[in-house]
């Protein structure tokens, strides 16, 4: 999703005796047509500048993590980390006693897109069903195995095959396992999920 992104600054030149020298870093996401939180804000602290300096090169994974479990897409989320990591340079820069506080806090506004098309018709059920992309952290942690030995075929089996290609696993290969038990090459399965959230096989659905 896209999204606008807003900062603010604070300086505290009287901060209790325990804060002196500390920095703070709050992040909150929004939705554009609302004012409440999408999730719980993302918060870094740290004792002092130099630990600034050394750790949160470290902690942009966890950033990262937490921006796209907020709804920003690729190009949102290198955005975000960008200006944040050049308002957190200005603030070092700008802030040269040890006796002081800060506090960078950064907002994310998430556009919310107006609702989706109706792709698809299922006739099992006969409900409407919206086809959309999985959400990239739940399409991560599929468990994922490496295929060690081709199993024996049968007429009436496919289980050492992807249903997405049609071609049989290889020794060595990615396989990806779904909690719903149908496994597909990591490759293939990936693909799929950044166009739709359910299993190709039996319709298991994935957090979009």
């Amino acid at each position: 999703m896209e999204a606008e992104i807003s900062f603010r600054s604070e300086i505290d030149l009287k901060p209790k005796s325990k804060d002196a020298g500390s920095f703070k870093i709050c992040v909150s996401a929004l939705r554009s047509d609302t004012s409440i939180s999408l999730i719980p804000n993302f918060v870094l602290s740290y004792n002092d500048y130099e630990g600034v300096i050394s750790s949160y090169p470290n902690d942009l994974k966890q950033l990262n993590d937490w921006l796209y479990l907020a709804g920003l897409s690729d190009q949102y989320v290198d955005i975000a980390n960008s200006q944040l990591t050049e308002r957190i340079c200005k603030s070092i820069i700008m802030v040269d006693s040890p006796v002081c506080a800060t506090l960078v806090y950064m907002y994310c506004k998430v556009i919310v897109p107006s609702p989706p098309r109706i792709d698809s018709f299922d006739e099992t059920t006969n409900n409407i069903r919206l086809i959309r992309p999985a959400n990239k952290l739940a399409v991560g942690r599929l468990a994922r195995k490496i295929y060690k030995k081709k199993k024996k075929k049968t007429s009436n089996s496919d289980d050492s095959m992807c249903a997405i290609c049609l071609e049989g696993f290889e020794k060595g290969e990615i396989v990806v396992t779904l909690p719903c038990g149908h496994e597909f090459d990591d490759g293939c399965i990936v693909k799929w999920f950044l166009k739709d959230h359910v299993c190709p096989l039996c319709r298991f659905e994935l957090p979009c």
